[in-house]
């Protein structure tokens, strides 16, 4: 049975939204598409079905003076292109236009950096991250490669992950706890014919992802943070994407998530992983008194299965699935359903989010609970990985 039309429908519509709110924030086509693992020429027609003329390629007056600026402080179509975020060609173009001959030196690094820039790309590391450490795009890096007389890997994907098949078989701690973060936090981007995985989350977490880099292999920093504080890691491996198919982790899975079955001994590895990702753990204020209350967000089918889970297998409460625009979520306010997911989570963990587990107990006083059936204690403190 093919995927339902409706549903590619509601992904258009979601994709087409988050284009016109990035364009609204001030982006063009290019970082549009950058954004949001898309060709520019997508972003364009999007742009131009609702009204809109895109500012990928058509420069503004003050765009095409500040590429004058910086040639005349000396800096060639390369480098101005990178600061401003638009294609070398571009930059070319408009200074043609002008009367200006674009500088045929393309060289920006002396030769100890461009020594330091191919043994990153040698050690393994692919023409993009590199590049982006640099400051110049994937093509610079693969010119100056080409120009110390080093060979381009195919397709430029690095053979840095020494672990493909990590998530082949689901049969670990660490594999059923990433595959939640996957399933929640993780992204299968297909962007100019290549497939990436990707995982993105807040900074203070970043060690979270570290601590994943180190099991698949890789030898050298691959977890970066962006300019809006976020910790990522993306990489490339065929494989990887396959098997990770096999648990829904797809390309623009936003709203057709669900939670897939594993090893029954590992599964609260796995709802850790996805409460890592998509749950939270908060405390608000009922009738002037303070309630720790626990919440799990997802499309309606995980929320359920979620849900059914706990109710199998610590006896939580069943609530309704709340359907909100573009997400739905279960709320846990019980302080024996609370108590219980605790325990659920966290016992036998070694690998967690520190803040999310901290803050269950430094709340854990709100869940004294006088009724004789809850008679076991919190678990004790795990060691930490990561």
């Amino acid at each position: 049975m093919g995927f339902p039309k409706e549903k590619y429908e509601r992904l258009y519509r979601e994709r087409d939204l988050k284009i016109l709110q990035l364009h609204k924030n001030g982006l063009n086509t290019i970082r549009i598409g950058e954004e949001l693992g898309l060709n520019d020429n997508i972003v364009g027609r999007v742009l131009k079905r609702n009204g809109i003329k895109p500012a990928g390629r058509a420069l503004n007056d003050e765009q095409k003076q500040q590429i004058l600026n910086l040639f005349e402080e000396g800096y060639n179509t390369v480098q101005i292109a990178n600061q401003m975020g638009i294609h070398d060609g571009t930059v070319g173009r408009n200074l043609v236009k002008m009367g200006l001959k674009a500088r045929n030196d393309r060289r920006i690094f002396n030769d100890d950096t461009e020594k330091e820039i191919v043994k990153a790309y040698l050690e393994g590391r692919t023409t993009a991250d590199v590049g982006s450490e640099y400051g110049v795009d994937a093509n610079t890096v693969a010119n100056i490669v080409r120009r110390h007389g080093e060979q381009l890997r195919a397709g430029g994907i690095p053979a840095a992950i020494k672990v493909p098949n990590f998530f082949k078989t689901i049969d670990s701690e660490e594999k059923a706890y990433y595959l939640g973060f996957m399933i929640t936090d993780g992204s299968i981007v297909v962007h100019s014919n290549k497939t990436s995985i990707g995982i993105m989350i807040q900074e203070k977490d970043k060690y979270i992802l570290d601590y994943f880099a180190l099991l698949l292999g890789f030898e050298y920093e691959k977890v970066k943070v962006s300019n809006r504080k976020e910790a990522y890691i993306r990489f490339h491996c065929s494989e990887m994407v396959e098997d990770l198919e096999k648990y829904g982790v797809v390309p623009n899975k936003t709203n057709i998530t669900y939670i897939p079955q594993i090893r029954e001994d590992l599964v609260p590895h796995l709802f850790r992983g996805l409460f890592d990702g998509d749950g939270s753990i908060f405390v608000t204020m009922v009738r002037g008194k303070p309630v720790l209350r626990a919440a799990f967000y997802g499309t309606h089918l995980a929320c359920a299965q979620f849900q059914q889970r706990l109710i199998e297998s610590i006896g939580i409460s069943k609530t309704k699935v709340y359907d909100k625009p573009g997400v739905s979520f279960i709320s846990i306010s019980r302080k024996k359903d609370l108590f219980n997911l605790y325990n659920y989570l966290y016992k036998d963990a070694n690998i967690y989010l520190t803040r999310k587990k901290q803050k269950f107990e430094d709340n854990m006083h709100l869940l004294q609970y006088v009724n004789t059936e809850v008679t076991d204690s919190p678990v004790s403190t795990v060691t930490h990985r990561g």
